[in-house]
């Protein structure tokens, strides 16, 4: 398995900074240090005194405003760690994932074979016997830096790689880029049982628009796609980052697509027309799936899985 580069990409710690200056018995002298001093506006100490403006760590730094958890706590509407991913806005967002349980960028692997076999299987059709190029590390695209998977444009058939036991509670960040879905309803990663494509959490475009989809004692969305007017498009012919938090015990998942909330259902509550959580999930899979036929060609890269929030670059 491959490890993406350092960058930054993820969960958050912040620190804090004190400088103190030592005042005259008469008038003050001028600040030890000025303009362009060692914390800018929006610092610990303000932007006049002691620290000048402009410093090190300026407006929108790494303490950016909305700080260490953006608005919206865990179970809130902002998501796991604040709407638009781990740190507030203008926080940092990101981190090395080489420490996550999977952080693939698929260049370990010759183009033209599937993704490491001892990292993912490759389900290839409903019966597992479709053909090994259908599901492949490919050079003709990538997020980063050179190769990608390539999951060739199927009608229903769900051909993906998938990632055994990820945990009842987790995260998982790839970035994928795919063609016109049209109104398929194709579906890009799916979390739930091995045991059948009917017991699972989806990701899933629904006329153009993303949803959570719920395969399990129904068929629900969320959101609701009847003229939603919030409902986050699906990026066309352009790499977008999606993440998803998936928590079993609670029957709580998110989905952001570029930082941007997307579809979210907490405690079970917020399908449309049905549908619930799997009583457990022991894999999670990307790739596609059109139950109503006419699947696009998708490439997949840097894909993260880990228990806490990954982010974007």
């Amino acid at each position: 398995m491959n490890h993406l580069p350092s960058a930054s990409l993820v969960p958050t710690s912040l620190a804090g900074l004190a400088l103190f200056g030592l005042m005259a018995a008469c008038s003050p002298p001028a600040p030890p240090v000025g303009t362009g001093g060692a914390v800018g506006s929006g610092g610990v100490t303000g932007s006049v005194g002691v620290v000048g403006s402009g410093g090190a760590i300026a407006s929108g730094g790494a303490v950016g405003s909305g700080g260490a958890v953006g608005t919206g706590g865990e179970a809130s509407t902002g998501g796991a760690t604040g709407s638009g991913g781990a740190v507030g806005s203008g926080g940092q967002v990101g981190g090395d994932c080489s420490s996550l349980p999977v952080c693939d960028d698929f260049e370990a692997v010759a183009a033209g074979m599937p993704p490491d076999p001892g990292t993912w299987t490759t389900e290839l059709d409903w019966s597992g016997q479709g053909s090994a190029t259908l599901v492949a590390v490919s050079s003709e695209d990538a997020n980063s830096p050179g190769q990608s998977v390539k999951i060739s444009g199927n009608n229903t058939a769900p051909w993906n790689f998938q990632y055994a036991a990820p945990g009842e509670t987790f995260y998982a960040r790839a970035y994928f880029k795919t063609g016109d879905p049209m109104t398929s309803g194709n579906i890009l990663i799916g979390v739930g049982l091995a045991s059948g494509h009917g017991d699972e959490i989806r990701l899933r475009n629904f006329g153009g628009k993303i949803n959570l989809n719920s395969a399990s004692s129904g068929d629900g969305l969320a959101p609701d796609p009847q003229g939603c007017t919030t409902c986050v498009d699906v990026p066309i012919d352009t790499w977008f980052c999606a993440e998803m938090f998936y928590d079993g015990t609670t029957d709580t998942a998110r989905i952001w697509i570029d930082g941007t909330l997307a579809a979210e259902v907490v405690n079970n509550v917020g399908w449309h027309s049905g549908g619930s959580f799997p009583a457990t999930a022991d894999r999670i899979w990307f790739g596609t799936l059109a139950p109503n036929g006419n699947a696009p060609t998708v490439f997949v890269d840097d894909v993260a899985i880990g228990p806490t929030q990954i982010g974007c670059q």
